[in-house]
C-alpha cells in the first residue's frame, strides 16, 4: 500500500484538521467490532510490555477522570471495568506539559497496567524522550524493543509506558483479522491514513549524527526552518524581511532589524564547519552560529532556533 491511497487518507485532510481524533475514533471502533483484533492488540502491548495485562473487552474514547484531570484518547477496559491501558494517539501534535504524567497517575495501582502512544515511526525517539522528561523518568539503553520502546514506571513493578507506531499496532491487527475481510478492509483504511500522514511532514527530528557532514538529506526542512524563523520575527515585529542577493554558498533570508542600520542573513550555508545555521551581519561581515537541538520535534526546534536569532538580534539595537 502506497501512502494515501485509501479513501480515508483521500478524505479526511480535505475537510477536517482533527486527523488524529478520527484516526483514534477508527482505532476504537476497530478494536471494540472485532474480538480477534482486542486480542492481538492486548497481546502485543503485553508481550512488549513484559507483563501480562488482563484482556481489554472494551475501549472507549475521551474517557475523564474522577478528578477531571486530562482525557486520555482511548482507555482499554478488562471485564470488571478496569483500565489496563491508557492511549494517546499522535501524529504530529506536541506532547503538552504535564500530559503523560497526568494519565500516568490514572492508571491503577493493582495489577498490571500500560500507558500507550501510539505514534509515527519517524517521532519514536523524539516523543519517546519528551515522555520520559514528563513523568521524571530517565531514558535507559534497554527502553528499546525491536522498533519500539518501553520503560518501567519508578516505584511499579506492573506498571509500564510503551510506545509504538501506528505502522507497527496496524499491521498486528491487520494480521490477526484477515479471516474477516470487512475488519481487514477497515483496517487497511486506517493504515493508508497513518502512511499518509506519517508522510504529509518533511522535518523529520535531527539526530546528533545528523548535524554533520551527511545533513542534505535533511535539506529541505533545514530550508524550511530558516524561511520561517525569518516569517515568525516579522509577524512578531522584531525584524522585517527584504530582499537582496542571493547567498551563493547556501540557502536563507535578508531582514532588518527596526532602528538598526544595515542588513542580516540568516539562513544555511553548506560550506561552513562549525555549524549548518548560520546569522551573517553585513555590517561588521560578522558569522554567528545557530545551533540545532537534536531529537526533538519542528515546534521545539523551531522556538530554540527563533530565540537564539531574537537575542542575536536584541544585542545589535541601540
Amino acid at each position: 500500500m502506497t501512502q494515501g491511497d485509501t479513501l480515508l487518507a483521500y478524505l479526511l485532510p480535505m475537510y477536517t484538521n482533527r486527523i488524529e481524533d478520527a484516526a483514534t475514533y477508527a482505532l476504537v471502533y476497530i478494536l471494540n467490532k472485532s474480538k480477534d483484533a482486542r486480542t492481538a492488540f492486548t497481546d502485543s502491548v503485553s508481550k512488549t510490555a513484559g507483563v501480562s495485562i488482563e484482556p481489554c473487552d472494551r475501549f472507549n474514547t475521551q474517557v475523564t477522570a474522577p478528578d477531571n484531570s486530562r482525557r486520555p484518547d482511548f482507555v482499554g477496559l478488562d471485564v470488571n471495568c478496569e483500565k489496563r491501558v491508557i492511549g494517546e494517539s499522535k501524529f504530529w501534535a506536541r506532547l503538552g506539559e504535564g500530559q503523560a504524567k497526568a494519565y500516568l497517575e490514572q492508571l491503577p495501582s493493582s495489577g498490571p497496567a500500560v500507558l500507550l502512544f501510539v505514534v509515527p515511526d519517524t517521532r519514536i525517539d523524539s516523543l519517546w524522550s519528551d515522555v520520559n522528561q514528563d513523568v521524571g523518568r530517565d531514558p535507559q539503553p534497554d527502553d528499546k524493543v525491536g522498533n519500539r520502546r518501553m520503560g518501567v514506571i519508578p516505584g511499579s513493578d506492573s506498571r509500564r509506558i510503551v510506545m509504538v507506531s501506528w505502522v507497527d499496532l496496524l499491521e498486528n491487527l491487520w494480521q490477526a483479522t484477515t479471516d474477516d475481510p470487512d475488519v481487514e478492509s477497515d483496517i487497511k483504511q486506517l493504515q493508508g491514513l497513518a502512511q499518509q500522514q506519517e508522510g504529509s511532514v518533511t522535518f523529520v527530528p535531527l539526530k546528533k549524527e545528523d548535524i554533520g557532514p551527511e545533513f542534505p538529506r535533511r535539506m529541505r526542512g533545514l530550508v524550511d526552518l530558516a524561511y520561517d524563523a525569518i516569517s515568525r520575527g516579522q509577524d512578531e515585529g522584531w525584524l522585517v524581511a527584504s530582499p537582496g542577493r542571493p547567498w551563493n554558498y547556501g540557502y536563507g533570508r535578508w531582514f532588518n532589524i527596526p532602528s538598526v542600520e544595515g542588513r542580516l542573513w540568516f539562513g544555511l550555508d553548506y560550506t561552513s564547519e562549525e555549524s549548518i545555521l548560520l546569522l551573517y551581519n553585513e555590517n561588521s561581515v560578522e558569522f554567528t552560529s545557530i545551533y540545532l537541538k537534536p531529537d526533538a520535534d519542528w515546534e521545539t526546534v523551531m522556538d530554540h532556533v527563533v530565540s537564539q536569532l531574537k537575542g542575536n538580534c536584541d544585542k545589535l539595537k541601540p
